[in-house]
């Protein structure tokens, strides 16, 4: 999982993709990324560029590459570039939760049961 913070624009594009790959490199035993997004307020041209170039570039690298969490316009702006089509709209998440879910395959449900020793209603 890497968390994006901030928008996708010029002036940090090389930061961006030096940090995907750090975070890959660091962690040779993945095989799926998760890209969380919700930091990001907006996508550039050249953002939106560069987006496809790590995407393109993990998966030529045989990841299965996700992302979750984008803000609206920034949803509209790789939708309305064509990003959606290398990405795949399959790949795209509103949530990390859900992201996650699909990735992992699990679903955790929370239920609510009585804890006897102390009375208080748990969840798990």
């Amino acid at each position: 999982m890497i968390r994006l913070d901030s928008s996708l624009h010029f002036l940090n594009n090389d930061y961006f993709q030096q940090f995907v790959s750090h975070a890959v490199e660091s962690h040779p035993n993945t095989n799926n990324v998760l890209l969380v997004a919700d930091g990001v307020n907006s996508i550039d041209s050249s953002g939106e560029w560069v987006l496809k170039q790590v995407f393109d570039n993990l998966k030529e690298s045989g990841f299965e590459v996700y992302i979750s969490g984008l803000k609206k316009n920034a949803l509209e702006t790789i939708q309305r570039t064509g990003l959606t089509n290398s990405i795949s709209e399959e790949k795209i998440f509103r949530n990390t939760e859900k992201a996650i879910e699909t990735i992992t395959g699990y679903h955790h449900e929370v239920k609510e049961y009585k804890n006897y020793e102390d009375q208080d209603s748990v969840l798990v």
